[in-house]
């Protein structure tokens, strides 16, 4: 009972990784995690000798049981990952009391919330992990509360594609903070917790108005069910008719741009750009002085 209440858990220090890693390697059947992603390293030890291991890194990028948990979709998901960590490694070390695994896995989740901003400059909501059951049960993970979901599809990516021998594991997951679900799952992200330089700055309303103006634009796409890639993305903008498109942006903007003060309007001679009546190209562009907005553009000869 002691060593139950007087185990501690800390980040390893640099001058201990080698022999974390090396111990990692050992024991653990996976062998040690490789170092990439965001990992956080952490030791169990209790007066100076060392208990248990553990790793935080990044998570999977694909996950059906945890997506579905969670209410995402590929519109969402792909700028939330860095709000999820993965248990990619946990290992009780030869000779140490099995009964410390759940104690040991709480204290690592209650550090993550303090270690993971401290590290990387972001919070982290949710920790899932996933176990072998034809090794494991998650007696470790149940015990410490956390949440079993579902299972994988058990596919391994490699360069050749899905594995033919799938092994499916199971998903367990656990929150890091009240709300953490909703919080990852909502239709605008709550802006604490976008990290990096934001890459869309339309707000999850405006981008769902956005089929009622390009509904009358002509698609020049053939029928299939399957997502395009960036290439077909490039392809479809060349092919789309300008005209229509531009009709449909000005009239979007008309919709959702706030008022403007004044309007910024520059004009271009395109160098070289001859239309085929031999006459050179000019393009005019109308920006609002207070929103940035592109309100129209115009191509003439």
């Amino acid at each position: 009972m002691s060593v139950l209440s007087e185990v501690a858990v800390d980040i390893v220090a640099a001058a201990d990784e080698a022999r974390f890693r090396a111990l990692m390697q050992t024991h653990h059947s996976l062998g040690a995690v490789p170092g990439m992603g965001e990992p956080v390293r952490y030791v169990a030890h209790h007066r100076g000798r060392w208990l248990a291991l553990a790793v935080f890194s990044a998570p999977a990028l694909k996950c059906g049981a945890r997506d579905h948990w969670i209410g995402w979709d590929r519109g969402v998901q792909f700028g939330r990952f860095h709000l999820v960590t993965t248990n990619s490694r946990f290992l009780l070390l030869p000779g140490g009391e099995r009964t410390l695994g759940s104690r040991v896995l709480s204290l690592c989740t209650r550090r993550l919330v303090r270690d993971w901003p401290a590290r990387f400059g972001h919070d982290v909501l949710l920790a899932e992990t996933f176990v072998a059951p034809e090794l494991f049960r998650g007696t470790v993970d149940r015990a410490a509360n956390w949440i079993e979901i579902g299972r994988t599809r058990g596919f391994a990516r490699d360069r050749h594609g899905d594995s033919a021998h799938p092994r499916p594991k199971l998903v367990f997951l656990h929150p890091l903070c009240r709300g953490a679900r909703a919080r990852l799952g909502a239709a605008d992200l709550d802006p604490r917790l976008r990290h990096g330089v934001p890459k869309m700055t339309l707000s999850a309303a405006q981008m769902r108005s956005l089929p009622e103006f390009f509904q009358h634009i002509d698609d020049p796409r053939r029928r299939q069910d399957r997502p395009p890639s960036l290439s077909a993305m490039r392809s479809l903008l060349i092919r789309v008719d300008p005209v229509q498109l531009d009709a449909a942006l000005r009239a979007w903007h008309e919709a959702h741009g706030a008022a403007d003060s004044a309007l910024a309007i520059d004009g271009k001679t395109i160098r070289g750009a001859i239309d085929d009546d031999g006459k050179q190209a000019h393009v005019l562009g109308i920006i609002g002085h207070d929103t940035k907005a592109p309100w129209g553009q115009k191509k003439s000869a």
